[in-house]
Formats: C-alpha cells, sequence, structure tokens
C-alpha cells in the first residue's frame, strides 16, 4: 500500500517516520477518510497527538484511559459527533471517536483490545474479557466498572465484537444520522450504504438506509418529481422487498401521482400507472377502485368534448374494459339530460 497523501507533513523533515507513527496515520487517516474529512488538513493537531504518544511507552491500561482523558478527550461528549479530526482538534467526544484514539493509545503500549457494539454504543474489551468504557473518565477509579451493567444487558440487541472496519462503520452511520436529520437524503443513504458494507451485521445501518430511501422518496413525491420517488422505492425494495412501509409509501405515491396525471388531463397515463400497480399489489383498494374512477372520470371529460374518431376511439376502449364505469357514466349523463328537459 502507497503512503498516503500527506504523511510527509508528520515529520520534522530530518528523520522518517518509525512504523509506529505511520500505523497511527493510516488508522487516523481511514477514520477521518469515513467521515468524509481530510487528515492532511488537520495536521498540527494530528503531529501533538503523535508527539503525546510517547508518553506511553509500556504503560498499563489504565494508564493509557486516564492520559487519554487528561491529554485528548478535554472537552465535552457530544453524541452527534462522528469525526476523529474533530476530536483531536477540540477535545470533544464520542463513544466512536473515543474508541478510535483509545484502540490506538493502546497498540502503541502493545495492550490489545477489541471493540463491542451494541445498537447504540460502542466500547472496549481488553483481551482477558475486561469491559473498559473510554468515554467514562472516572473508568478505573471508586469501583466505578463494577457499578455499572454492560450496556448490552440494557438494550434488545447483544453486544458483539466488531473489527477496525465495523468501528468504521460506525463513523460513516453517524454522519449518515447527521445527514438524514439534516434532510440529506443522497448523502444519508450513501454513508448507510458504506457502513453496510464495512459490516454487513450492523442491522441499524440497515434499518436506516431503508429509511433515507423511504424519506428521500415522500420527498420527491412531495416535489411531484414522481418518477424520482418511484426509483427510490424501487431501490429500497432491492434491499426488502416485503417491508410493509415500503408497500405503503408505494401506495402513497402513485395515488399522488395518479391524481396529478388527472388534474393535468392526463388520464391514460393515470390508468396506466394504477394498472400496472394492480399487477404488483392485487388487493390494495387504490389499484381496485382506482382504474375505474379514473376511465369514468375520463368518460365524463369526453362527453364534455365535441365528437371526434379518436374521442370515438377511446370511448368504446374504456366502454369495453370497465363497463360499471361507461354505464355510469351514461346513467349520470341522462340524469343530467332530464333535469334539463322543460
Amino acid at each position: 500500500m502507497s503512503n498516503p497523501v500527506g504523511i510527509r507533513d508528520l515529520s520534522d523533515g530530518k528523520e522518517r517516520l518509525g512504523s509506529s507513527d505511520e500505523r497511527v496515520w493510516r488508522r487516523l487517516h481511514d477514520a477521518a477518510e469515513a467521515a468524509g474529512n481530510r487528515l492532511a488538513s488537520h495536521i498540527p493537531a494530528v503531529r501533538r497527538f503523535v508527539a503525546a504518544l510517547d508518553e506511553l511507552e509500556k504503560a498499563r491500561i489504565e494508564d493509557v484511559h486516564y492520559w487519554l482523558h487528561a491529554r485528548i478527550l478535554t472537552g465535552a461528549y457530544r453524541e452527534s459527533l462522528y469525526d476523529v479530526a474533530t476530536t483531536l482538534e477540540s477535545g470533544d467526544y464520542n463513544c466512536v471517536t473515543a474508541a478510535i484514539l483509545f484502540k490506538i493509545a493502546c497498540e502503541r503500549s502493545g495492550i490489545a483490545v477489541r471493540f463491542v457494539a451494541t445498537a447504540q454504543h460502542v466500547s472496549c474489551r481488553e483481551s482477558d474479557g475486561r469491559w473498559i468504557e473510554p468515554t467514562c473518565a472516572d473508568w478505573f477509579r471508586d469501583g466505578r466498572q463494577a457499578a455499572m451493567l454492560d450496556p448490552s444487558r440494557r438494550e434488545s440487541r447483544p453486544a458483539r465484537d466488531i473489527g477496525w472496519q465495523g468501528l468504521l462503520a460506525r463513523v460513516c452511520y453517524n454522519r449518515g444520522v447527521a445527514r438524514l436529520a439534516a434532510g440529506d437524503f443522497p448523502g444519508a443513504t450513501s454513508d448507510f450504504a458504506s457502513a453496510c458494507g464495512r459490516d454487513d451485521g450492523f442491522r441499524e445501518a440497515f434499518e436506516n438506509q431503508l429509511a433515507a430511501l423511504n424519506n428521500w422518496a415522500l420527498a420527491c413525491c412531495a416535489e411531484r418529481k414522481f418518477s424520482e420517488a418511484v426509483a427510490r422505492l424501487q431501490a429500497a425494495r432491492t434491499l426488502d422487498a416485503d417491508n410493509p412501509l415500503l408497500r405503503a409509501n408505494e401506495l402513497h405515491v402513485d395515488h399522488q401521482w395518479s391524481m396529478w396525471l388527472c388534474e393535468s388531463g392526463e388520464y391514460g397515463e393515470a390508468l396506466a400507472l394504477l394498472e400496472a400497480g394492480r399487477a404488483r399489489q392485487p388487493q390494495a383498494e387504490l389499484y381496485r377502485c382506482g382504474p375505474p374512477a379514473i376511465a369514468r372520470q375520463w368518460l365524463e371529460e369526453l362527453n364534455r368534448q365535441p365528437s371526434s374518431p379518436q374521442n370515438g376511439r377511446i370511448r368504446d376502449d374504456l366502454t369495453a374494459r370497465y363497463p360499471d364505469a361507461a354505464s355510469a357514466t351514461e346513467s349520470h349523463a341522462n340524469s343530467a339530460r332530464s333535469r334539463q328537459a322543460p
């Protein structure tokens, strides 16, 4: 693997980086890249972190944890944070960025730790199975760790070990959550897909990818970008074909689209749209009752127009396909004529 762009910026120009510093760079580079950032834009903060790591030669894990909070995690806990570069610059952190930096610091000290993820949280475990909370500054003081329960006991899904790519998946996921909250549906969808690609067992990323596609489709529908809305729902359907929310939103989009087509006088397109939907969801009321209603509305519009060969062909076709609609239209027309008769 070639050296990443900017690695020379960590050197003072007099000597090359040692292998341990290159490993630190690559860890930080991968984490920043997953967050959509460029580590080369934060060289002073990275240089300070790398220099501070020299204090950890042969440190115990308790010392690494204390050092992390004394020197690096000096700001506030921010749940929505996802970029390790922000933590290096400001000292603010959350469970993901704290775990990244704790892992790097432990590696410098020759301590093996692994990441443990629950639905809403990331923590660490030592090789002997001891649970460690990198975000808690007092974890090794006053029996704090004994007093706190494993977070997996408070959540519906059990904790599971994840590797480095699994942690980077949480970086992508947190950025996706922020983008989804801001209404950036394309960006959120991309982030959740990246999270799933890095950790195919990350259920929350998968569920939020579906949610982003669903919300994106509804936003397109509200803007009358109906083809785009359908495309987003089709993309979601490739992930979970039997999802009931997808089926409900498909009905919503087709209902709005067909009404807009009828308002525009495009009865043929509206009819074709709902007839196609009937093949996908034959029991849905929209697809059962919608086409006859559109046929009747179209026939009534034709009755208001001058006779022509083309209108006659359309009327004959609709009468053959939807005889009940034709009968209702004719009955309505007869009633109107009788009311107008002297």
